[in-house]
C-alpha cells in the first residue's frame, strides 16, 4: 500500500489534468468528455497506464472494503469467508467496469 498509494495519487492528478483541464499535451476539446476519453485512450501508452493504475486501485479498493466491513462490526470468524467474497465481488465489478473503457477504445469497439 505504501508504494501503490502515491502512484495512484499521481495517476489521479494526471487523469484530472488530462480529461478535465486538458493541459497534458494530449488531445483535448473543452466540454467534450466523450471525445477526450476516446482520443486519449486511442494512444496506447495512455490506455496501458490507465489499466495499470486501475489494477493498483483494485488492491486499495479490496483492502478498503475489507477494512470497512471490520469497521462497521462485520468482523467475526463466522463471517470472514463471506466478507472476503463480498469484497472480492464488489472489487471485480468496479475493476471490470473501469478496464472496459480503455479496452473498448483500443479494440475499436468505441470510436
Amino acid at each position: 500500500m505504501i508504494w501503490t498509494g502515491p502512484l495512484i495519487a499521481a495517476f489521479v492528478v494526471f487523469h484530472l489534468l488530462h480529461l478535465t483541464v486538458g493541459n497534458t499535451g494530449l488531445p483535448f476539446e473543452h466540454l467534450d468528455a466523450y471525445g477526450n476519453l476516446v482520443k486519449g485512450f486511442q494512444i496506447p501508452w495512455v490506455s496501458v497506464s490507465y489499466m495499470v493504475a486501475v489494477v493498483l486501485l483494485m488492491l486499495h479498493f479490496r483492502h478498503g472494503l475489507w477494512s470497512w466491513f471490520q469497521t462497521v462490526g462485520w468482523s467475526h470468524p463466522a463471517h470472514d469467508g463471506l466478507r472476503r467474497q463480498v469484497a472480492n465481488l464488489l472489487t471485480a465489478i468496479v475493476i471490470v467496469g473501469d478496464l472496459s473503457f480503455p479496452i473498448a477504445v483500443l479494440a475499436g469497439w468505441v470510436r
